[in-house]
């Protein structure tokens, strides 16, 4: 091997890490703040699902102050497919609330929710408490949507079904009584 090809193979060998020890010098800063950024990150693995669970829980612990509805149809019918596909259970549970809602307010298909509640709170059918639960519920929702299947389990989407069932038929029946 003559001079020229070894000096050759030195530098082909340390090309690589020059270049890399010149990225890091110029980029020091940026990439710190990077690390850092992800450093402050609280990480999220299977934990949402917990946090889904409880706060299915809570709803479903509110819910029970709510007089017991009366076995129905509409219920059976929306916690039989849990099994099937909870997060479709959720959002139909979620509709039949919203349904119910609806038709108790007064107001078209069109409306934000928020100003659907706002109007069963003015007419007296929801009081503070009830009215979160309906946001709660409305949140749950939002999330489970969002989630991917595998975060939901059944017992959690029944769970939940049996909370926004009683708000839904709370709501009605607090209509048919004003």
């Amino acid at each position: 091997m003559d001079w020229l090809t070894f000096i050759a193979e030195i530098i082909k060998a340390t090309a690589w890490p020059i270049v890399l020890a010149f990225i890091l010098i110029t980029f020091r800063e940026p990439l710190l703040k990077l690390i850092r950024s992800f450093a402050d990150r609280p990480l999220e693995a299977k934990w949402g699902d917990k946090e889904f669970k409880a706060g299915v829980y809570d709803v479903k612990r509110r819910s029970e102050n709510l007089p017991v509805p009366q076995e129905d149809k509409r219920l059976f019918s929306i916690i039989s497919k849990a099994p099937i596909s909870p997060k479709s259970t959720i959002i139909e549970a979620w509709k039949n609330l919203e349904e119910m809602a609806i038709s108790a307010s007064d107001v078209n298909a069109n409306t934000p929710l928020a100003d659907i509640r706002i109007s069963l709170e003015s007419a007296g059918i929801l009081d503070d408490s009830q009215s979160t639960l309906f946001a709660d519920l409305q949140k749950l929702r939002n999330e489970a949507e969002h989630s991917s299947v595998a975060d939901l389990n059944v017992s959690t989407a029944i769970d939940y079904a049996e909370a926004a069932h009683r708000l839904a038929r709370y709501i009605t029946e607090q209509k048919k009584g004003l």
